[in-house]
């Protein structure tokens, strides 16, 4: 499970999402018309000020996006031997739900952001390490 921001309802933006960005995140063209963005600003009089409601942030709030699922004799099995890559196979066969897709459902319902949605299931960076000295 992970958690995603939650973006400000007052002031968040909808965006047709290109093509090209609903083949690269799996979505069917056709099927979502609009994705959002955070804001951060609102118009007040044709002026844009900060949102009052999230001080300028874009988001409110935390959500959480679950990869729920029953567990099989399989299952257990696979997770008393320790053996990860072949549970995720086996959730990935019987074709339940990943955290990604949790998130993804969220980003096309409106809660969250593309780029809340890529923050939370990129792969890890690596530890910065420090440059080795020369010792004296």
């Amino acid at each position: 499970s992970k958690l995603v921001r939650v973006l400000c309802s007052n002031c968040k933006v909808p965006y047709p999402p290109t093509p090209e960005m609903l083949k690269k995140l799996g979505l069917p063209e056709g099927k979502v018309g609009q994705l959002f963005k955070k804001g951060g600003q609102v118009l007040v009089r044709n002026k844009p000020e900060v949102c009052s409601v999230c001080n300028g942030v874009g988001y409110m709030g935390q959500t959480g996006c679950f990869g729920v699922f029953p567990i099989g004799d399989e299952e257990r099995e696979l997770i008393i031997a320790q053996n990860w890559s072949g549970l995720r196979a086996a959730m990935r066969k019987r074709g339940l739900p990943s955290v990604q897709q949790a998130a993804l459902r969220k980003a096309v319902d409106g809660m969250t952001s593309i780029e809340e949605v890529t923050r939370i299931t990129a792969a890890p960076k690596p530890p910065k390490t420090k440059a080795a000295t020369p010792s004296s």
